[in-house]
């Protein structure tokens, strides 16, 4: 896989650079984030978008092991264009992190998430509205969401409705449940498109969250894209 992509002159490109910006030997080095982007049609690029980049290895060791670079795929939906500068974000940029732990399943590491998350932030205090919404209900966060911000960050679980064929986050169902509760793609979409002010990024720390309509079952981040957020990232 790392030879197919890697091939020749792209190859002693990718050396170089990483040899350049990823350099364990210096503090300074600032690391390299590798973007794989596929530009052709859905039917090839879903498969090619699901293969494991994860594994790529370069004949001496995992690309993953290295702490100065990341991997990130993304599909480019030609359906979608690309949004015009004049269109960012006015300051104050409203920001929510949401985050929901449901009985059945493992606990999320939230605490150190968000307080890597706001040690980070602090030098835009002036520039950022930031709001956390703690054990999130479907209700909670669907008040906030249709509120409107700018950019929203879901810290949870995620799976896939069988019934419905779709990804969606989960929610605890109520107190006296032991269950989940999904909230599917099309149900997140509704929201979105009642939303005052619509997501301009939303990131979705979820399992199955990043996961391209494929094999019949509508992803999340595809639906979202679907009514005009213009940039989601999510988890296959």
């Amino acid at each position: 896989l790392y030879n197919c992509l890697f091939e020749e002159s792209i190859g002693k490109a990718f050396k170089a650079s990483r040899n350049k910006h990823c350099n364990p030997l210096k503090q300074e080095s600032p690391g390299l984030c590798l973007v794989l982007e596929f530009w052709i049609d859905p039917e090839q690029a879903n498969m090619l978008i699901n293969l494991p980049w994860e594994l790529l290895h370069d004949g001496k060791d995992w690309l993953l092991s290295d702490p100065k670079l990341s991997i990130v795929r993304r599909l480019r939906n030609p359906q979608i264009p690309v949004p015009p500068e004049k269109n960012g974000i006015t300051p104050p940029i409203r920001a929510l992190f949401a985050y929901a732990e449901p009985p059945d399943k493992t606990c999320v590491e939230v605490k150190d998430s968000l307080a890597i998350a706001a040690e980070a932030l602090q030098t835009w205090t002036d520039l950022l509205e930031l709001e956390v919404l703690p054990h999130a209900t479907k209700e909670a966060l669907k008040a906030r969401i249709t509120k409107g911000v700018d950019i929203f960050h879901w810290l949870g679980h995620g799976d896939i409705e069988t019934k419905k064929a779709q990804s969606g986050l989960l929610f605890p169902n109520h107190s006296e449940s032991p269950t989940s509760d999904i909230l599917t793609a099309t149900e997140f979409q509704g929201w979105i498109k009642d939303a005052a002010i619509k997501p301009k990024l939303i990131v979705l720390t979820a399992c199955h969250s990043g996961n391209p309509s494929d094999f019949g079952i509508l992803g999340m981040a595809t639906a979202l894209l679907d009514v005009g957020v213009e940039a989601v990232v999510g988890m296959q």
